[in-house]
């Protein structure tokens, strides 16, 4: 009963989210109403469009299982605290600071480490949304100039055929950008199978394709495919870093403009969750660089709604 509860409402929400924006949701139906569900009763996170996930590059793992299980394998996270941690994050999501306090509270008395841990992560959320700078064009030129560090660049979803939209290039040509910039950097496309009626293309394998005839040595580029969300993304490549490039440490993401604070918010969530329970060194979003999105139908309200899903979907992937 309450599965069917949630999806009516997630029907019913849909249908009044699209004609208030007066344009759909670029996601397949199927996953918008399951992260719409997730968001309204447990866990996830909506787009405002098709991110998702990549396929192999000359130096992934053919299986993201294995990958996963490599990356979890260093320690066993304590779970006990989660419906702290949810309420927590909605607590945020809704701008309750009065309960976001009083759950810090909590968590902080029950393990002080871990509500310390969450106090830096809703920080950072506040940063991201409020005072991060947001590059175009081009990364800072500070930035490590080895290959430790890494360009994460976030898929968008494939038209029907599997060609790309002309958002995907326009964060593909910002990649290039920056990869140039960085020739020693690894450049990580990140987006799976979205295109309805080419199912055997994903959006990182057409991303990877793309960067290679502009010009960046295959050797240089990672694909990860299997995610169908941010935190996804955030998760799978988490995995693919630990386990294959370990000496990667310093990470920028490159999206749309409206897309940054929500991709850099998943990436650095998911590096500080994993590197505090496995007690090792971090990964750390050091940086971004935005495709320039002229007119972005959601505004601050919308995004922090789906920024909330996607912290509670992170929350859910854990368990």
């Amino acid at each position: 009963m309450k599965r069917k509860a949630l999806l009516c409402t997630a029907v019913l929400l849909t249908l009044l989210f699209v004609s208030g924006c007066g344009q759909k949701f670029r996601r397949r139906p199927s996953t918008l109403l399951h992260e719409l569900a997730l968001v309204y009763g447990h866990s996830t996170e909506i787009t405002a469009e098709a991110e998702s996930s990549s396929d192999e590059s000359s130096a992934v793992p053919d299986k993201k299982d294995e990958l996963v299980q490599t990356a979890e394998d260093s320690y066993m996270p304590d779970h006990s605290q989660d419906p702290v941690i949810e309420s927590l994050i909605n607590a945020y999501g809704s701008r309750g600071q009065d309960r976001v306090d009083q759950l810090l509270g909590e968590l902080k008395d029950a393990d002080d480490g871990l509500g310390e841990r969450w106090e830096g992560i809703l920080d950072y959320w506040e940063y991201v949304n409020d005072t991060m700078p947001i590059n175009e064009k081009a990364l800072p030129g500070d930035l490590p100039r080895d290959d430790s560090l890494c360009i994460v660049v976030l898929g968008y979803e494939l038209n029907p055929d599997g060609t790309m939209k002309d958002e995907l290039v326009g964060r593909l040509e910002t990649a290039l950008a920056c990869a140039r910039q960085y020739p020693s950097a690894y450049v990580l496309c990140t987006g799976g199978r979205t295109a309805l009626y080419n199912q055997e293309i994903s959006e990182g394998e057409r991303m990877r394709d793309w960067l290679r005839i502009h010009g960046i040595e295959s050797s240089r580029l990672i694909v990860e495919n299997d995610s169908t969300s941010t935190a996804e993304n955030a998760e799978n490549s988490y995995a693919i870093l630990h386990s294959k490039y370990p000496r990667v440490k310093s990470v920028a993401i490159v999206s749309s403009n409206y897309h940054i604070p929500w991709g850099a918010l998943m990436f650095e969530t998911v590096f500080r969750t994993h590197s505090a329970n496995a007690g090792k060194g971090a990964l750390h979003v050091v940086s971004n660089c935005a495709y320039d999105v002229r007119f972005v139908a959601y505004g601050k309200g919308d995004l922090l709604l789906f920024q909330t899903g996607g912290m509670l979907e992170l929350l859910q992937n854990e368990a």
